[in-house]
């Protein structure tokens, strides 16, 4: 009889352990996914403010007909570069804080993934922002590269064509 408390007792002194080894186990997971988190919360506050800083500084920029008209290209290729070139120039403008965005959303999936959880917050947002519309920039990409080069260096040469600008008022300025 004594030997059986005994062992009942080494048993719940056993379980105890493990019970307090889960216990923080788990208090370690949420700590990884706190930081996962933040990381992921920061990146997306940073870009969503330099996106809007890049929209907010080509939001009135108007390219005039004269700066484009002296090219000889057809109203296609010029459209084509035009969504082409305002693109790169986003780019140029929101620079690293998109890509740091990028990799803290995957991060952050990542070890949710890892811990059998759902990053819900970055799931919705990123989806789109990743893989929505890549397939329209590769395809703008590969008809840019199809125009002449001469016509692409005249055209990236523009200083207007550097930075954000307005694609739909430019285009409408355009008759496009």
């Amino acid at each position: 009889m004594i030997f059986n408390k005994y062992i009942i007792g080494v048993f719940l002194v056993f379980c105890s352990f493990i019970v307090i080894a889960e216990g923080d186990k788990i208090e370690f997971e949420r700590k990884i996914m706190s930081i996962a988190l933040k990381e992921f919360l920061d990146a997306k506050e940073a870009a969503e403010k330099i996106i809007e800083s890049c929209e907010e500084k080509g939001k009135n920029i108007v390219i005039p007909r004269s700066s484009v008209m002296s090219i000889d290209v057809s109203s296609r290729d010029l459209e084509i570069s035009l969504y082409y070139l305002n693109r790169k120039a986003r780019d140029d403008c929101e620079g690293s804080y998109l890509a740091q965005f990028y990799v803290s959303a995957s991060r952050y999936r990542a070890t949710a993934k890892h811990y059998g959880r759902e990053a819900k917050e970055a799931l919705a947002y990123t989806e789109e922002n990743l893989y929505g519309s890549s397939w329209r920039e590769f395809r703008i990409k590969s008809d840019y590269y199809a125009i002449e080069a001469s016509k692409r260096k005249a055209l990236e040469s523009i200083v207007e064509l550097k930075k954000p600008f307005n694609l739909h008022k430019t285009l409408n300025e355009l008759d496009m």
